[in-house]
């Protein structure tokens, strides 16, 4: 934390001197005094490149960045500037720490930690706050003394970043696990509050230097919580939360205030509405930012690479996985460590590529030999991957196991029957072995290299005695009774082991034949499951190949009609196609295939909500409370930021209904509680899901034991639609949507929704307010269906989906459309009744009989 503010103090300096080199403003020339006294004010300095100077910066570019980018043109410039000016030049100061900077991050010159330091003792000597401060964080892991000794030069200055690093020094005293009444005597606790009360100096120091930094009051609260509690913070967090600091928010939301309180409902709004502000704002910025480094990235720059792959890599503003790999490795091959080391791990688990051990080896070593720092789960990838090849982790398994205290033991490098390593080259991945031997890796790479020698596996085979030897030299002499693997059935050298992978194969590759088949043939569920089949790889012509198929479904659940289809598959091709549309939502709002669409995601989860899907409601829900991307299909293709945190809590509501805890846990941070739907299969809310009712399909709907419908019947509902419309008619007009027990009712503009799922005949009602002017009258359209189990069931589908909505989003109606479609029905009633004085013409459709 101390070395990032400390760092920051050199981008400052830095900025000062890109400014100098060309500050005329559109009013006239920036002084030095007022971009210095700028620098120091921490936030939003990219403001004056942008508006008030003619830099060579190109905006929202920050200063360190740009340097970076022209490398030996920027050193050379400043050097020049700091080698011929006077010590007692402010200029020749500036780029001192300038030419310090690059000196030390190697940016236009050869890493050289000696000739910053000399560079920047010359300007402190000068007593220059940046230089100070940077020379504090040069010090800071060797000599915290001498650190502290310049932070304090350069706070005496009233620079603000040496201020937080003392701040941040103090705090760091005071947040430690061992400090508690149980263990601290009075002049501990002396000592305590002292050190409290420097820490919370500085902070106030900087408070009061009145400096636009929106962050001061969220730092002081969490330096209050850290020291004192939450209680003596709270008025800090809430204070900094009003000023419009989203951390601040975020605490507030999440920790000072308990669940099921308004407060806490308050701050969660507020924070999701901050941070689509921001988001807005980032967006767009990085938007403007995108062609400058498209522009160094072709011409070869390797830090622009690095920073395409974190522009477009998962869950970043603009993610597209593809995109973020194809600049993750063109990184890699410039040279960059820690994209080596990614791009390894991407071959060894087969992300977006297709596995292949020589890649993940070739780019493993590239980032041992940068340096870079290596991930356990890479590593494991790749030994995974080696020994597999190999045939040698039945060995290590063996011996870890043996080692083992666990009652279950999970192996660590396990051979998935239908994983294929033997594609692999042997000899390769026998020669990585023996090169982590060298390196001293680790005793797994010992027992590799000895097994490969026992097998005769990509090396020489040794005699047993020889492999003995050996593993009693490593120090390993324990494991050679481990050696025969007759007896160990996950061996992959087995006799039992390859009977039984080589069945595995057989049954898997019929099995995905016989889906196939049935897929070509539209059965959705056997499309569905093969969809799931390519949706576990990791490659993307695999997730192309899932998103064709999950496309599919739907398609087939929307378009394919089946002439009979039983109360179980019924089910699974409801559940099964909801299921499809999350899964096609999340590639298009995580950019698994192509830029991240969240538009198109929205419109997949709603359909997979009004299918019942509590993950799709749930992802809806996530979508619109924290804003979303929308490219609108229209002429100019205008892009519009979205949030609707109304809308969210009502999908919330949907998936906790549905079970969804992560549903239920964001609604109580909104003080709302939600009892859960007993299943919906076996509904207490009605009695139509029984175990018994296998025949139940629309074919079947009338010869399930239902009363015929009579004239009679249909008179009722119409005298129940009468008294309900005029009842609307008269209150105040308004848009309005309400639930009861059996129905569901909307009304807006003078029209009215209807959805009526009692037990005895279900039905819909339309009352349209007709269009005079086009000719179309006053009418109310009424479909009816049996009260089937599947019948009720797309009813309580439906009502669910209604009430999601506002009245006057549902009422968006065609008119004419919908007097069309009535009149092309077989009307089972048609007559004219009087509702607030006016007449309707009343048209009543069994949907059973269609």
């Amino acid at each position: 934390m101390k070395k990032t503010l400390a760092a920051l103090s050199i981008i400052f300096s830095l900025f000062v001197s890109a400014l100098f080199a060309q500050t005329q403003s559109l009013s006239g020339k920036v002084s030095l005094s007022e971009v210095l006294d700028y620098a120091l004010g921490i936030d939003e300095w990219t403001k004056i490149v942008r508006s008030a100077t003619a830099s060579p910066l190109t905006p929202n570019i920050p200063v360190d960045v740009y340097m970076r980018q022209t490398k030996s043109e920027a050193f050379i410039q400043y050097k020049n500037l700091a080698d011929s000016r006077s010590d007692d030049d402010e200029e020749s100061l500036i780029a001192k720490c300038a030419v310090a900077y690059c000196y030390y991050y190697g940016i236009g010159a050869e890493k050289d930690e000696d000739a910053a330091r000399a560079y920047l003792e010359q300007a402190a000597q000068k007593d220059f706050a940046p230089a100070l401060n940077f020379l504090g964080f040069l010090e800071d892991d060797e000599d915290k003394a001498k650190a502290l000794e310049y932070y304090a030069r350069a706070a005496e200055k009233n620079y603000v970043t040496a201020l937080y690093n003392l701040s941040a020094y103090y705090l760091s005293l005071c947040d430690d696990d061992e400090v508690t009444d149980e263990y601290m005597s009075e002049d501990d606790w002396e000592n305590y509050h002292e050190t409290a009360q420097n820490c919370l100096s500085y902070l106030e120091k900087i408070r009061a230097l009145h400096l636009d930094d929106e962050n001061i009051l969220f730092k002081i609260a969490v330096a209050r919580e850290t020291l004192y509690g939450k209680e003596d913070a709270k008025q800090y967090y809430i204070e900094a939360a009003e000023n419009g600091n989203a951390d601040a928010m975020q605490s507030l939301r999440t920790d000072i205030f308990p669940k099921y309180t308004d407060e806490r409902a308050k701050w969660r709004k507020k924070y999701y509405e901050a941070l689509a502000e921001q988001d807005e704002k980032e967006i767009r910025l990085a938007k403007e930012k995108l062609p400058y480094l498209l522009r160094h990235a072709e011409n070869g720059d390797m830090d622009s690479m690095h920073e395409l792959y974190s522009y477009y890599r998962p869950y970043s503003l603009f993610p597209n996985w593809i995109k973020a790999f194809e600049w993750k490795k063109k990184a890699a091959d410039a040279g960059n460590g820690e994209c080596c080391h990614l791009i390894a791990g991407d071959y060894a688990e087969g992300n977006v590529v297709q596995k292949n051990l020589d890649e993940a080896i070739c780019y493993y070593e590239k980032a041992l030999e940068r340096g870079a720092e290596i991930y356990s789960s890479t590593e494991h990838d790749i030994k995974k991957i080696a020994f597999c090849t190999l045939k040698v982790n039945g060995f290590i398994n063996r011996v870890e196991k043996s080692q083992s205290t666990e009652s279950y033991f999970f192996p660590k490098y396990d051979y998935s029957y239908f994983e294929d390593y033997e594609s692999f080259s042997r000899k390769n991945a026998f020669d990585f072995v023996c090169r982590q031997v060298e390196r001293k890796a680790g005793a797994d790479w010992i027992l590799a290299l000895a097994y490969c020698h026992y097998l005769g596996s990509g090396c020489e085979k040794w005699e047993r005695q020889k492999v003995e030897d050996f593993l009693k030299e490593n120090g390993l002499a324990e494991t050679i009774a481990l050696l025969p693997f007759d007896e160990d059935e996950k061996d992959p050298n087995s006799e039992k082991y390859k009977e039984e992978r080589a069945n595995y194969i057989e049954e898997k590759n019929a099995e995905i034949a016989e889906l196939e088949k049935r897929a070509d043939k539209n059965d959705l569920i056997a499309t569905f499951e093969l969809a799931l089949e390519y949706n576990s790889e990791s490659d993307t012509e695999s997730r192309k190949k899932a998103f064709e198929l999950f496309s599919k479904t739907v398609y087939i659940f929307d378009n394919v009609e089946y002439e009979y289809v039983s109360e179980e598959d019924s089910w699974k091709r409801l559940e099964h196609t909801g299921e499809a549309l999350y899964f096609l939502g999340k590639y298009l709002n995580e950019g698994r295939l192509e830029d991240a669409n969240p538009g198109d995601a929205a419109a997949r989860f709603m359909q997979g909500m009004f299918y019942g899907n509590d993950s799709c409601a749930y992802e809806l829900a996530r979508l619109c409370e924290r804003g979303y991307w929308d490219r609108e299909r229209e002429e100019f293709h205008q892009e519009e930021y979205k949030q609707d945190i109304d809308f969210a809590l009502r999908c919330y509501q949907v998936a906790a209904k549905k079970g969804n805890w992560l549903a239920k846990s964001a609604l109580e941070n909104y003080n709302i509680k939600v009892e859960e739907d007993s299943d919906s299969r076996e509904s207490d809310d009605d009695d139509y899901f029984d175990e018994d009712d296998s025949d139940d399909d629309e074919s079947s709907a009338i010869s399930e034991g239902q009363p015929p419908v009579t004239d009679e019947r249909l008179q009722e509902i119409l005298a129940e639609i009468v008294e309900r419309e005029n009842q609307i008619v008269t209150e105040e007009e308004r848009d309005d949507a309400f639930e009861m027990e059996d129905y569901t009712y909307l009304h807006a503009n003078g029209n009215t929704f209807l959805i009526d799922s009692n037990e005895t005949l279900p039905y819909y009602c339309l009352r349209l307010s007709g269009d005079e002017k086009n000719g179309i009258p006053k009418f109310i359209i009424v479909a009816y269906k049996r009260a089937t189990k599947k019948n009720m069931r797309d009813f309580c589908t439906a009502r669910n989906f209604t009430t999601l909505l506002s009245a006057n989003e549902f009422l968006k109606i065609d008119m004419a459309k919908d007097l069309e479609w009535i009149k092309s029905k077989t009307l089972t009633l048609h007559t004219k009744v009087k509702i607030g004085g006016e007449d309707y013409e009343v048209m009543f459709t069994d949907l059973d009989g269609e």
